[in-house]
């Protein structure tokens, strides 16, 4: 698929609310930002392995979809850089869902600004991202969705900076939430 095809499914399936354009390689920022104006109620959103979209995008259907979008994958988006999740941070604050793997420059500032701001965040995946560290998690147990238990997963597998995840998780009480390390190993802390 390329920008002009999906140019004329933007405007003839304006009632569309889940998307994946998943490897769809050809497409660019201008079939986000036709999205972006004709289709006004796309809540779950998968963006993976398009190395084109930029910035950009990014910010355009962050502005756009807001509030409603839940769910969001943005792997392997090679383009994509911090700037872009500011702007989801600052205006996607709904989100349940969200994988932003294999990003390689994002920084732990923005899993905190997440972890912070995301309140109904169940999921979370960062598998790939390897400027990650053990800073990223400082506010994990302030962390809206942490507190309300509503967090359940979060994926940091292949990030090869962290360590001592137990301790991490041993410093949120009652918490159900699981997080996944370098190697796939699985970190629980039970509620109590």
């Amino acid at each position: 698929m390329n920008d002009a095809v999906f140019g004329q499914i933007s405007q003839s399936c304006t009632s569309l609310r889940r998307l994946n354009l998943s490897w769809c390689e050809n497409i660019t920022d201008h079939s986000i930002i036709s999205l972006c104006e004709n289709v006004p109620g796309i809540t779950h959103l998968k963006l993976r392995r398009l190395s084109s979209l930029t910035d950009v995008a990014i910010q355009t259907l962050a502005k756009k979809y807001n509030e409603q979008l839940v769910k969001l994958y943005l792997d392997r988006c090679d383009e994509v850089t911090n700037v872009a999740l500011k702007s989801i941070v600052e205006f996607c604050t709904s989100l349940r869902r969200v994988r932003i793997s294999w990003l390689y420059n994002i920084t732990d500032e923005i899993v905190i600004d997440m972890l912070e701001r995301f309140k109904y965040l169940e999921e979370a995946d960062f598998s790939g991202c390897k400027l990650l560290t053990n800073d990223s998690l400082t506010s994990l147990s302030t962390s809206p969705s942490v507190i309300s238990g509503s967090l359940k997963l979060l994926d940091l597998s292949w990030c090869n900076r962290f360590n001592n995840l137990e301790l991490v998780l041993s410093r949120i009480p009652d918490s159900s939430l699981t997080i996944v390390d370098y190697y796939g190993t699985i970190h629980k802390n039970a509620v109590k």
